[in-house]
């Protein structure tokens, strides 16, 4: 969060009275807010001519949001949607908030008229390719290729297996900060997991998922393949690497904890992608891919929903249809996986 607690150019350690401000919002509202900023700094350190610190004055909030939101005829992919412009601005107003720093006084009118035109351009962009999901054959490609990499790279694998087989977002089982260790909501712990006496079957405790309502703790249920794909094993291989407190996506060394963050898994794995020659897949492509193959294997929608802890009709936007190539392939290589020796490591 050192986007967030920072007045600009300037870092500054929370005192516990900030602690205890920062406790009154949720950590994926914090995250939100910190990328908010994070955004908004990077515009400032582009386009503003002083060094800057709170508060931003409105022609600056005017100049962020036309420097940010995607305009007509642009195709910048750095650019935000619309919808996650107004999130940002909201995350702004509570950087204000929190420093104590009077947010500028804005035209309403002005704002609205440039996240309507924001939005307009979102609705003109045509999207030649949409993100495909992650298959059997693309985590079985994944797999090889990071088995060849670094420690780093391992713990990513694992990474992806348990977000594959458990439908979830790489977020949820990233860590917040990338060294040391972890308070309840940075990230998932290794005391988070439970794994059965007989290694068929895993529960992680998801706190502050983005869909979580009231402080719900949310759960993933994995169940094992007995193959080098086996998200079980996955985490028996984390659970060993450290102590109850740790992440259970880090990585010891000789000085400190290194554990995965969402901005690095994202890089190492459009990386790694690229490296395999794939495209069009992201780190939401493994909740993407869990669910459709799912459905591909004509699994019950409630039960999909249920592990992949949707209760709307939204889960809908996340199931992709296999052709009939797809699903033959697909078939193939479980059948031959399941023939092939179980392996407890990399």
């Amino acid at each position: 969060m050192k986007d967030f607690t920072s007045t600009g150019s300037s870092l500054r350690e929370p005192s516990d009275l900030d602690k205890h401000v920062l406790n009154g919002w949720r950590s994926s509202t914090l995250r939100s807010y910190n990328s908010a900023v994070r955004k908004f700094l990077r515009f400032a350190r582009l386009k503003i001519n002083r060094r800057f610190e709170l508060p931003a004055t409105a022609e600056e909030i005017y100049g962020f949001c036309y420097w940010a939101g995607r305009t007509e005829g642009d195709s910048n992919p750095d650019k935000i949607s619309g919808v996650t412009l107004t999130k940002y601005l909201h995350g702004l107003k509570a950087w204000h908030v929190y420093h104590g720093a009077e947010y500028p006084s804005l035209s309403n009118n002005k704002v609205a008229l440039m996240l309507k035109a924001s939005a307009k351009a979102d609705a003109l962009l045509v999207r030649t390719k949409t993100k495909r999901p992650v298959m059997v054959e693309h985590l079985l490609l994944l797999h090889d290729h990071l088995s060849k990499g670094d420690d780093l790279g391992l713990v990513l694998l694992d990474m992806s297996l348990v977000a594959f087989w458990g439908m979830a977002r790489l977020g949820e089982l990233a860590s917040d900060i990338n060294v040391g260790r972890l308070r309840k909501g940075d990230g998932v712990r290794i005391s988070d997991v439970r794994v059965a006496d007989d290694a068929q079957s895993a529960l992680i405790k998801i706190y502050f998922a983005k869909t979580a309502v009231g402080g719900e703790v949310q759960h993933l249920l994995l169940t094992a393949t007995n193959n080098k794909l086996c998200p079980v094993r996955a985490l028996i291989r984390r659970i060993s690497s450290g102590e109850a407190g740790d992440s259970l996506f880090g990585l010891n060394t000789s000085t400190e904890r290194k554990n995965l963050t969402k901005s690095y898994c994202k890089r190492r794995l459009d990386s790694a992608w690229r490296g395999i020659g794939l495209t069009n897949l992201s780190g939401h492509s493994f909740r993407v891919g869990g669910a459709s193959l799912r459905n591909a294997l004509e699994v019950d929608i409630t039960t999909i929903c249920k592990l992949g802890r949707w209760t709307s009709s939204c889960y809908k936007l996340y199931i992709k249809p296999y052709t009939p190539e797809d699903l033959s392939v697909t078939l193939c290589i479980l059948e031959q996986l399941d023939d092939g020796p179980i392996r407890l490591e990399h």
